[in-house]
């Protein structure tokens, strides 16, 4: 999910609570929240800072693409392929 899509699930998620709730929906304060939210999702999808947090497997040079991608693939091939027996790969 992107930034506004969490975010809008989010005001939701509120909205409904207090639907549920028989509270009235205070739409400024779920506004400066929404914004907030964003903001903080967008600076956490920078590159940089997303690989810094561990978030993927790192960030190639440009550059050394077609050297890493020789290295990965060599390394893929020295091994057979076998199935797994019980669970299958998991993503974090």
């Amino acid at each position: 999910m992107g930034p506004k899509q969490i975010a809008g699930v989010m005001s939701e998620v509120r909205r409904g609570q207090a639907k549920r709730l028989g509270q009235e929906f205070d739409e400024e304060a779920d506004a400066e929240t929404v914004a907030a939210v964003e903001a903080t999702q967008e600076r956490g999808s920078l590159a940089l800072r997303a690989t810094g947090a561990i978030s993927d497997d790192g960030i190639i040079d440009p550059r050394d693409t077609r050297h890493v991608l020789g290295m990965c693939l060599s390394a893929a091939s020295n091994r057979a392929v076998e199935g797994a027996d019980g669970y299958g790969v998991f993503r974090l």
